[in-house]
């Protein structure tokens, strides 16, 4: 008895499962795949879909289910997927451009290969994404969730990434020249080696980060916490940083010559430190943050080098 309701409950279920096909094939238009161009098929379940090197150029998949979808080589022109779910999704050799991506979940889905441009993804999610030789321009991150994310390394690319969850992110030698990080969630993040040269990263949070070796002349980091940061061997000649914690960060062989430790003058937010991270501060939380770098508890040794005229705490651990 009890094996034959599980049979009937399996016919039940593969009964269902056609059913499921059948709709999210009819939801399709005559000739789709491969010309999807100009379609609406959003807020649709269209999980496990194959829509392989199909052209869905100026398509509409906003609020779609793309769970586990078959995207490989498609064409993404100016395609909407605002509040899509593309979790495990392959989209791999895709070629996406203008498209506008807002919320979007590409957790655990496959970009290798991808060609990207002038895409806005802010507030998606990227956790787990493969994206493995992107060829990326003009990515908009803000905000999003980019936890352990590898991103691929592109000369040229420009990258927004302001308020993006980088936590523990994998960057070592990523060249970042160029890209917006303010006020981004780095804490934990690997980015030994990396290129930061003029990077506008103020209020970014890399507690505990990587940096070793990395190239940060030039950079700002107005209020940025760097507690516990490796920084060793690092170079930060010229960089901004008023109202940055560097306590316990490890400074040996660090090079700070030039870098601006002593609040002599106001950050003034019409500076060439500006960004819009910095304008959303309030008057007295600005005013709170106009104030020396704080090295307390960093370690120096004589291979540190300092800004003329400055002189460490002795709050500081020298070696």
């Amino acid at each position: 008895m009890r094996a034959r309701i599980f049979r009937v409950l399996a016919l039940v279920g593969l009964a269902l499962m056609a059913l499921g096909v059948a709709q999210c094939g009819s939801a399709l238009p005559p000739g789709c795949p491969p010309d999807c161009a100009g379609v609406d098929l959003s807020g649709l379940d269209l999980r496990g879909i194959q829509l392989a090197a199909a052209d869905l150029s100026s398509a509409d998949l906003s609020r779609s289910n793309l769970q586990g979808a078959n995207l490989r080589g498609a064409r993404l022109i100016g395609t909407t997927l605002v509040d899509s779910d593309l979790r495990d999704a392959d989209l791999r050799e895709t070629v996406i451009s203008g498209a506008v991506m807002t919320r979007a979940n590409l957790n655990d889905a496959r970009l290798d290969g991808a060609m990207i441009t002038s895409v806005d993804i802010t507030q998606g999610s990227l956790v787990g994404t493969s994206m493995n030789g992107v060829t990326f321009h003009v990515l908009v991150l803000s905000q999003a969730d980019l936890t352990g994310l590898v991103l691929p390394v592109n000369e040229g690319q420009h990258t927004v990434l302001n308020r993006a969850n980088l936590r523990g992110a994998n960057l070592r030698g990523a060249d970042l020249r160029g890209d917006y990080l303010s006020a981004a969630d780095m804490r934990g993040a690997d980015l030994s080696g990396s290129i930061l040269d003029g990077v506008i990263m103020n209020l970014v949070d890399l507690t505990g980060a990587n940096l070793r070796n990395a190239s940060i002349n030039g950079a700002s980091l107005f209020g940025a916490n760097l507690d516990g940061a490796d920084l060793r061997g690092a170079s930060l000649r010229g960089t901004y940083l008023i109202g940055a914690v560097l306590r316990g960060a490890d400074l040996r062989a660090t090079d700070l010559r030039g870098a601006r430790l002593v609040a002599t003058q106001p950050f003034r937010i019409f500076d060439e430190e500006f960004d819009k991270e910095v304008m959303l501060l309030s008057k007295s939380q600005l005013a709170a943050l106009q104030i020396d770098a704080d090295i307390s508890g960093a370690r120096a040794d004589s291979g540190t080098l300092w800004p003329d005229g400055y002189v460490p705490p002795d709050s500081m651990v020298m070696e």
